[in-house]
């Protein structure tokens, strides 16, 4: 299951498509703690290896559910 409500302006990328006429989303398929969240974009950035795996299901599930729509 996907959880939409995190969709939004996270992409740091997105101004690139954006300028360029098309509709850009950001999208985080990470639960990170409080203390990831402070490291994000840092010189120390990282994603528990348990994120990633989630994260890969979580795109695998969406780019599934979209092939089929």
């Amino acid at each position: 299951m996907i959880d939409w409500k995190r969709l939004g302006d996270e992409t740091i990328d997105n101004w690139t498509f954006r300028g360029a006429g098309l509709q850009a989303y950001g999208f985080s398929p990470f639960v990170l703690a409080e203390d990831e969240l402070r490291r994000v974009h840092g010189n120390d950035e990282r994603v528990s290896l348990d994120n990633v795996r989630a994260g890969a299901q979580c795109y695998t599930e969406m780019l599934l559910g979209m092939a089929a729509a």
